[in-house]
């Protein structure tokens, strides 16, 4: 009941400029995201630097419930960030941020195993993503769990061009072989059989 599901990704935010993942309405921004993939059945946890930035100002306010976010103002959210991610060893850091701060990952943990529904989710989380953060911050998600969803769409679309291909093909030679269509398309019952009994 309490352990975050075993499939994880990364949705990415990136930017062209350096220390924009510092600014109020960015981080403001990813907080936003993580409580609408939370909120989600299908996505069990999601952190980033960003919870390390909540439990600081948490912490600062006599542990409030309330004062579980990103500070309002810019300039607690600058000493936020600085007695925290930025204090931190280089290689914890790596975890959350880039070194420029341009570039922060949020880590999600699923227990989606379909991957049409993996896919969907993706999406659903990116759009959610681009509509909360300023148009200038690019948004992807990345992970073994995605490539593995995109490769296992590709294969399937392949099989299908590739199985539609066949039977137009088949259809057309048979119709000329025996100039008429209604023998081709009588000759592709024996093509269709195999493949429900393979695919079924």
């Amino acid at each position: 009941q309490n352990l975050a599901g075993v499939s994880t990704f990364y949705v990415v935010a990136s930017a062209d400029s350096t220390d924009i993942m510092r600014e109020g309405d960015v981080l403001q921004g990813i907080e936003k995201l993580q409580r609408y993939m939370e909120a989600k059945p299908s996505i069990d946890k999601a952190t980033s630097m960003v919870n390390i930035i909540q439990l600081w100002h948490q912490a600062l306010s006599a542990d409030h419930p309330d004062s579980f976010k990103v500070p309002a103002s810019q300039r607690d959210l600058d000493a936020a960030v600085f007695l925290t991610i930025d204090q931190e060893e280089p290689r914890i850091r790596a975890h959350y941020v880039v070194e420029d701060y341009s570039s922060l990952a949020v880590f999600a943990r699923s227990q989606l195993v379909s991957t049409t529904e993996l896919s969907e989710t993706i999406a659903d989380v990116e759009n959610y993503a681009r509509d909360v953060l300023p148009p200038f911050v690019d948004v992807q998600a990345t992970g073994t769990v995605v490539i593995f969803a995109k490769m296992i769409d590709a294969v399937i679309t392949g099989q299908r061009d590739s199985l539609l291909l066949a039977f137009g093909l088949i259809f057309v030679i048979m119709s000329i072989l025996f100039r008429s269509m209604r023998v081709g398309l009588i000759s592709m019952i024996s093509n269709i059989v195999p493949i429900f009994v393979i695919f079924g």
